[in-house]
Parts: structure tokens; sequence; C-alpha cells
């Protein structure tokens, strides 16, 4: 399952009604990459551009809205959706053009040592339809690593709900804010994604698919098309879902496969990174579930320095 995977996220998807397209049709009619590949080189983080320009695949603009009620998930752009598409097929308007300018800072450290910090700024143009609402959070992200999500994958929900003794209990109900979700009657704990944002390697791909590179599954079977994007609601769809679930549980199989290097015993954090209380968020231990089908369950730990929150 795991090679079939891998062969999926090396495919070209391509628009719905290609001759021949068999199962990889379905791309768009909005969207970034027309593979999983494209920005997940290799499975590989993708890398941000080395010098002013266009903003390379792989670096995506999330959209949310700022300033959100008490109690209530983050929504995207009222016009744009979750995230800004730079590709369209025929017919359909991109979304928008996205150019990254960087700026010098320079100072000095207290040691009077000198630094100079490229700062990136992010410039959104030939808007497709209208401006973005003054509510709307521009957030630039980079395509993840893939090497190890199957590690944290195995890592046991009561380790991730359960706050470390580094932090203080007022400062513990702070975080996680939208970090799990209701499904089938039952609340289910985020690991993955920012801020938690996803459940499972499953529900990340089918996010991916779907916001990414226009492709739905049965986990998120309608496109990121707004009311106001008339053309890309009318375009034709390549079946409901547009990737069977049999493709996407061999995706995530690739992903769980991507293992290397397995987990060690991890030494002790530096004791100056545990004092300055960057342990709580940054967790150096985590218990993750080496071997589900024993009796009792195997444990081992990795050194993920996140909290997965």
């Amino acid at each position: 399952e795991a090679r079939l995977g891998e062969a999926v996220f090396n495919t070209l998807f391509v628009p719905a009604g290609t001759p021949g397209a068999a199962r990889h049709s379905g791309l768009g009619p909005l969207f970034d990459a027309p593979s999983c590949d494209e920005c997940h080189n290799g499975a590989a983080q993708a890398r941000g551009p080395a010098a002013s320009g266009p903003a390379p695949t792989g670096l995506i603009i999330a959209l949310e809205e700022a300033q959100v009620p008490p109690g209530r998930r983050p929504r995207g752009d009222p016009r744009y959706g979750l995230v800004l598409s730079t590709e369209a097929l025929p017919g359909v308007a991109p979304e928008a053009r996205v150019t990254v300018r960087y700026s010098a800072r320079r100072g000095r450290y207290p040691d009077g040592t000198r630094f100079t910090l490229r700062v990136p700024r992010y410039l959104i143009t030939h808007l497709g339809y209208g401006p973005l609402a003054p509510r709307t959070r521009i957030e630039p992200r980079l395509a993840p690593s893939l090497f190890g999500v199957g590690w944290l994958a195995r890592v046991p929900a009561v380790a991730i709900v359960a706050p470390p003794q580094a932090r203080a209990p007022a400062t513990a109900a702070s975080f996680g804010t939208f970090s799990a979700r209701w499904r089938a009657g039952r609340e289910e704990v985020g690991r993955l994604g920012w801020q938690g944002t996803s459940v499972s390697v499953r529900d990340q791909t089918a996010k991916a698919l779907e916001r990414d590179m226009g492709v739905t599954s049965r986990e998120y079977p309608r496109d990121d098309c707004t009311a106001a994007e008339v053309a890309c609601r009318a375009r034709a769809h390549g079946g409901a879902p547009e990737i069977p679930s049999e493709l996407v549980a061999a995706l995530v199989a690739y992903q769980l496969s991507l293992l290397r290097p397995g987990p060690a015993t991890p030494g002790p954090p530096d004791p100056t990174f545990v004092r300055l209380g960057c342990a709580a968020c940054h967790r150096p231990r985590l218990p993750v579930t080496a071997c589900s089908g024993c009796s009792p369950p195997r444990r081992e730990w990795i050194a993920p320095y996140t909290d997965l929150r």
C-alpha cells in the first residue's frame, strides 16, 4: 500500500474529463500545485525563495479571519476561502499572484557581535475576485517535511492533552483552542498542522488535497470555491469524491512509512532550555506506541521538541 501511495504522491493530477486520466483526474478548478511532490519534493520540507521574487511552489498563503469570537473556529476569507490559489484551470481566473520581497535588518547581540536578518514581505497582487476582507489575516506556510510524521501519529492522545509540569495550569488552558473536533459523536485531539488543527495524517492529507490541489475526498467533498468564484463553482468536477478513499489511504500509508530514523531514547534537554520555560511548549520527550499489536503495547520515546498543539 505504501508503494501505491508513493506513486500517487508523485502523480500529476489533471482536470476532470481528461481522456485516459483514470483515477488521477479532478485537479482544480483553483489550486497551487498539481501533485503532492510539487510542494513536498521527495517528502522533504519546501524551501523559501533564495532571493526576492515570485513565491515558489511549496510556499502557500493560508487565509484566516482575525479576532475570532470565543468558542468559534476561525474561517477563511469570504471571497478567497482558506488558501490563496495562484493557479487555475482554463476559463477560471487564479485568485492572486504572490511575490516575496526581502529587506535587511541589522543589529548587534549583547556581546557586540553584528548580525543581519532577512525580513520577508509578502505582496499579493492581481486579486481576481476583489479585495481581501479587512479582517483577513495572511499566513505564509512552507510545506513541512513528512519524514517522521508516522511517529507523531503514534503519540497517545493523553500525552498531548495532559500539560507538562513546566506549564502553569492557566497557561495550559489557553493552548490548543482549536486543537480538537467532534466527529461521529466523539472528540478527537488535534496533533498535526498549524496549532494542531488536523486530528490525523489522513485528515491533514485530505485537507491538502482539497485546499492546495482542488481534489475532493470523502473527508472534504467540496472545493474551496466561495460564492464570489462563480466560474470555479460551475466548473465540471471529477466525481464525488474525486479521489477514491483507497488512494487517500495509500497516501497515508506512504507517509506513515517514512519513519527513518527510528526512535531512540532521547537524552536530557539542555538545563537552560528547561529553566527558561521553553520545554513547556517545545517538549523534549513524548511517548509513542511502537507496537500497537503487542500485549501490552510497547512504548518508546521520541524527541520532537513540540507539544503537537
